[in-house]
């Protein structure tokens, strides 16, 4: 009986890890053409994984109003982030939001990068 049970626990375990990784961690940025115009403006456009809802994203970025506002287009995964005071510091704060939203990595113009490396290579 405890074999029978051990056994099923296993694997509702293993089930569950599965299940748990569905959504991707990719977010996609602009284009570094356009992510250079964005530095200067203060104005970012980047698509969230799959499967993020407006609530997910109001609930994330409720802790960075200070610093950035958040529109979200639910329909195409879109978020358009504009700086309110437009520095090094506050960008460094879009990848907390990132992160925060379950991203891990950044695609720009097909290359896949750490949050980090986009930060440095595309905010800093």
């Amino acid at each position: 009986m405890k074999t029978i049970f051990a056994v099923l626990t296993t694997l509702f375990l293993a089930g569950t890890s599965v299940f748990a990784q569905d959504r991707s961690t990719v977010a996609t940025a602009q284009t570094k053409t356009e992510l250079v115009a964005s530095k200067s403006s203060g104005k970012y456009l980047i698509t969230l994984p799959d499967g993020m809802t407006a609530n997910e994203v109001a609930e994330n970025s409720k802790f960075y109003t200070r610093i950035f506002t958040i529109s979200f287009d639910e329909k195409s995964d879109v978020a358009t982030i504009t700086m309110i005071e437009n520095s090094d510091k506050s960008r460094h704060v879009i990848v907390r939001f990132l992160t925060s939203c379950g991203v891990q990595t950044v695609m720009v113009d097909g290359r896949e990068m750490m949050l980090e490396d986009f930060f440095t290579n595309f905010m800093l």
